[in-house]
This record gives C-alpha cells, sequence and structure tokens, in this order.
C-alpha cells in the first residue's frame, strides 16, 4: 500500500546511515529528531546497493516510504510529523 512505511527507532540522537543490500524497491528516507521534526529526506533511494544514504545532521527516528511518497506528502526539512494509529472500523 503506498502510504504504509517503516519507522526505525534509533537508541539516540546521531547521524544515522542506511544501506539498501537486501531491500528491492527504491525508497525515500525521512529523518526526525527527538521532537518528531523533519531534519532531512533522502528521495528515491536506489535499492540492492551497499552505499551508505542518509544526511548529516543528527537524527532520532527514520521513516522509510515509496519511493516518491515524501515529496507527495509535502514532507520537507522543518515539517513537524505527527503520528496516529490506526482508526477503529464499526
Amino acid at each position: 500500500h503506498r502510504d504504509w512505511g517503516m519507522l526505525f527507532f534509533m537508541p539516540r540522537s546521531e547521524i544515522q546511515r542506511f544501506w539498501m543490500k537486501n531491500t528491492l524497491i527504491p525508497l525515500d528516507m525521512v529523518f526526525l529528531d527527538e521532537g518528531w521534526r523533519i531534519v532531512g529526506v533522502v528521495s528515491n533511494v536506489t535499492p540492492q546497493t551497499l552505499e551508505s544514504r542518509g544526511v548529516d545532521v543528527p537524527s532520532r527516528y527514520v521513516l522509510e516510504l515509496i519511493a516518491g511518497r515524501a515529496e507527495g506528502l509535502g514532507l520537507e526539512v522543518g515539517t513537524q510529523a505527527r503520528f496516529y494509529g490506526p482508526l477503529a472500523t464499526q
């Protein structure tokens, strides 16, 4: 689903780096600080590589989305993120 992603909770705020060795599709990586504010976005990351990807700003959380979704949602440096649980259906 295009609105699904994976959220990584890192042990501490620091420069985070990711590689895509076992990932089969391109992704966007959204880096967030301890206050859930976006400090960097790396878009359309090439899959199946060992190239280290990240931003040069400390972050505590990293959200991976399908490539192009961060731009589609208007996610950019300075955006305040909010997360909500799934809505209950009746």
